[in-house]
C-alpha cells in the first residue's frame, strides 16, 4: 500500500519534482564551482579579480547543464534537441529584437534625465553606447566576452520558464524564476562589489526585487519570440551593460544620492521596463482573439 501510494505521488508531481531537482543541480554545480575559488584564493575580496575569473566563468554555466541534464532525463535525446534549437532561434519578429536591445536603455536614459542626474561627459556619447551601439555591445560584450547571458539562460528560461509559463501564469512564474535566480548568486553577495556599495540586509531585500521584475519582462519576450533562448540572452546582456552604464560614476554626477537611492533608481528602471512590457503584449504584441467554432 506505501509503494503504490509513492508510486502516484510521484506520477502526480513528476514535474515538480523536475523543477526542484534542476534547480538543485544548478546550484550545486555553481556554488561547488564558486566556492571552490573562493576557499583557494588567498586575500580575494573583488569580484573583478583576475584569478577568480575563470571560476566565475565556469559556475555560470551551472544553469545550461542542469537544464541539459533534466531534458535528457524527462524526454531523452529529442528534448536535449528541442532545447539546443531554441538556443539559435533567431527568426523571430523584428518588433521583439527593438524592445529586446532599445527599450531598457532607453527608458534608463530618459528616466536618469527626468530625475535630474546629469551627465558629467557629452550626453550624445552615452546615447550612443548605451542606445545606438547596444546590439553590439549586447552580442560581443555581453554574450561572447561577458558572464551570464551564455551560461544562464538555456536554464532559467530555456527550461523552467518552459516548464512553468502554462502552469504558473506569467506573474506566479516571474516570482518564481525571479527568487530562483537570485538567490543562485548566493556565493557572491559577499563581494561588496556585487552588491554595489549596498550592505547585507539592503541588498538580500532589493536584489530579489531586481530579479523578479526583470523574469517578468523576460517572460513577455519569451513568449513573443516564441521561446528563443537567443532572445532571452540578448536581453540577459543589454541588462548586465545598461545596468553597469548606470553605475557609472565617470559618467553620471549623482550629487549626494546614497548607494540605496541609486540602486531604487536602477528599480524602478527595471519596474518601467516590466510595466511596458505587459503594455505591449497587450497591444503590439496582443494576439488576436480566436475565431469561434460555434
Amino acid at each position: 500500500m506505501v509503494r503504490i501510494n509513492i508510486r502516484r505521488f510521484v506520477t502526480q508531481h513528476r514535474e515538480i519534482m523536475s523543477l526542484v531537482l534542476f534547480v538543485v543541480i544548478a546550484y550545486a554545480i555553481s556554488w561547488a564551482v564558486w566556492l571552490t575559488g573562493m576557499l583557494s584564493i588567498d586575500g580575494l575580496t573583488s569580484l573583478e579579480d583576475e584569478r577568480f575569473a575563470g571560476f566565475l566563468l565556469a559556475g555560470s554555466f551551472g544553469p545550461a547543464i542542469a537544464a541539459l541534464a533534466m531534458a535528457g532525463f524527462t524526454g531523452g535525446r529529442s528534448s536535449i534537441v528541442s532545447l539546443l534549437k531554441r538556443l539559435i532561434r533567431v527568426r523571430v519578429n523584428w518588433r521583439v529584437y527593438v524592445v529586446t536591445f532599445f527599450l531598457m536603455p532607453s527608458i534608463g536614459l530618459v528616466s536618469y534625465l527626468v530625475l535630474g542626474i546629469s551627465p558629467k561627459i557629452a550626453l550624445w556619447k552615452i546615447a550612443i553606447t548605451m542606445i545606438a551601439l547596444v546590439p553590439l555591445n549586447a552580442i560581443v560584450v555581453g554574450i561572447i566576452l561577458g558572464v551570464g547571458p551564455l551560461g544562464e539562460e538555456l536554464g532559467w528560461r530555456g527550461f523552467l520558464q518552459a516548464h512553468l509559463q502554462g502552469r504558473a501564469g506569467s506573474a506566479a512564474s516571474a516570482l518564481i524564476i525571479g527568487l530562483v535566480w537570485a538567490f543562485w548568486h548566493f556565493p557572491v553577495f559577499r563581494f561588496a562589489d556585487f552588491r554595489n556599495g549596498l550592505d547585507w540586509s539592503q541588498f538580500i531585500v532589493l536584489y530579489p526585487i531586481s530579479t523578479i521584475l526583470v523574469a517578468f519582462a523576460m517572460g513577455h519576450l519569451w513568449h513573443w519570440s516564441n521561446e528563443s533562448v537567443f532572445i532571452a540572452m540578448c536581453f540577459h546582456a543589454v541588462l548586465n551593460t545598461t545596468a553597469v552604464n548606470l553605475l557609472r560614476d565617470n559618467w553620471w554626477d549623482f550629487g549626494d544620492l546614497t548607494a540605496a537611492q541609486i540602486y531604487l533608481t536602477i528599480l524602478a528602471v527595471f519596474a518601467l521596463t516590466a510595466g511596458a512590457t505587459y503594455v505591449l503584449s497587450r497591444t503590439v504584441f496582443r494576439q488576436p482573439a480566436r475565431a469561434s467554432s460555434d
